[in-house]
């Protein structure tokens, strides 16, 4: 089997720097899906990583930017955050699966692909990373949806940052351009399905390219990178915002469900864990292996709808916590302040992996709204320690592994 270099194939038309080529010959190798990209950070379009397919092999798509709007070219201002990338995904349509992912914002660009909801799947990913540190540090700037780049060496993410990102969106990183200025990813099961292997790929001291920025004329007697932070500004590492959380900790609002058809929303693992400073005020406990608890006598959160009504929200409760001194249990299911369902559960009767059924129909919806807000309020929780069984003392009620969002002829 052939193992492909992609250095020689840098070319730039209007893409900054090789990128053009890059792309070129990733999709000459993985085939389009429908043609469709989405590129955030483009100023004015003209140089930019999209452009090339436009022009040159009839792709369609959408570019955003703080600054800059040409609707004619699909150009739309938007300043994009961690916040609010779902809903803009969902405001510009944007398929759920679609061939190229383009990120530079100069800041931004970890926390950008790291809060886009797991549905959203381009076959290939170019993000903007920084260089300046080794390819062994974990580093990533703290998330600010106010960040504005100030010229510095202070930016982005290393390349060990955004290998771990990849691993845990099932992406390998394959290219490093010859600035040291953009990394190239493509999602595992396409590179499986067209049996390709890259030169070093997933080895980022391998792949690794130092800054050189400006290293083509007339710039090369400058320096190749940017000047470094005068204030020495922390860093977060990845494997801190990935496993403990501690970016989602510092987004404002409670956590939005994107709803599709046949989408699993997991209360486990990797994605709980990261949304978990949200989801324990909005009561929910800290995840455990394969569920979570629902803490106290109050849960909520708000689901944004992407598909029509009605629809069926199905529960995956992997047990309910009862004894012979706390027998019963009763849930209160709330739809957008409505009552539509009362969940009763007592002691003695199989209480392990429940589905329970959430039906919303259309005059569930408030108006000029595709925002559901589901509230549980529950009676009958109490802590292992006032049953005397341990010393854990947290209330306990349902354990939750997943929902599930079903067509309402299920």
């Amino acid at each position: 089997m052939t193992v492909i270099n992609l250095q020689s194939f840098e070319k730039k038309v209007f893409s900054q720097n090789g990128e053009d080529g890059v792309i070129e010959q990733i999709f000459a190798l993985i085939g389009f899906t429908n043609r469709f990209y989405v590129e955030i950070g483009v100023e004015d379009g003209r140089e930019c990583n999209t452009r090339y397919l436009r022009e040159v092999y009839d792709c369609h798509g959408i570019q955003l930017d703080r600054d800059y709007s040409n609707p004619e070219l699909h150009l739309y201002q938007e300043l994009i955050t961690a916040e609010n990338i779902n809903q803009i995904f969902i405001k510009y349509q944007v398929p759920h699966e679609f061939d190229l992912l383009s990120i530079d914002v100069d800041g931004n660009d970890f926390y950008l692909w790291l809060s886009l909801e797991e549905t959203y799947r381009p076959y290939v990913v170019v993000v903007e990373y920084n260089s300046s540190h080794s390819p062994n540090e974990d580093k990533v700037v703290p998330y600010s949806n106010k960040r504005c780049w100030d010229g510095t060496n202070y930016f982005g993410a290393s390349i060990l940052a955004w290998k771990n990102l990849a691993d845990n969106k099932g992406y390998s990183l394959i290219y490093a351009d010859s600035q040291g200025i953009n990394l190239f990813m493509v999602r595992n099961d396409v590179l499986s399905e067209k049996n390709l292997i890259f030169l070093n790929t997933n080895i980022p001291e391998l792949i690794y390219v130092p800054p050189n920025y400006y290293g083509c004329l007339p710039y090369r007697n400058l320096a190749k990178g940017h000047s470094p932070d005068p204030l020495q500004r922390k860093y977060l590492s990845s494997q801190e915002i990935l496993l403990t959380g501690k970016f989602a900790d510092i987004i404002e609002g409670t956590y939005q469900i994107v709803a599709q058809l046949n989408k699993r929303v997991s209360f486990a693992g990797y994605l709980a864990n990261f949304l978990h400073p949200q989801l324990f005020r909005q009561g929910f406990y800290l995840p455990e292996e394969n569920f979570t608890w629902l803490k106290g006598d109050y849960a909520f959160f708000t689901i944004q709808l992407d598909c029509t009504v009605p629809l069926l929200i199905e529960w995956q409760i992997v047990t309910v916590f009862l004894s012979s001194e706390n027998p019963t249990l009763k849930v209160e299911v709330w739809v957008n302040e409505k009552l539509v369902d009362i969940w009763n559960f007592e002691y003695n009767r199989l209480q392990n992996n429940l589905r329970k059924f959430i039906y919303c129909s259309k005059n569930l919806l408030n108006e000029n709204s595709s925002l559901i807000t589901i509230e549980l309020k529950i009676e009958g929780s109490t802590s292992p320690k006032n049953l005397g069984l341990s010393d854990d003392d947290r209330n306990l009620s349902l354990a939750i592994s997943q929902i599930n969002f079903l067509s309402s002829d299920y």
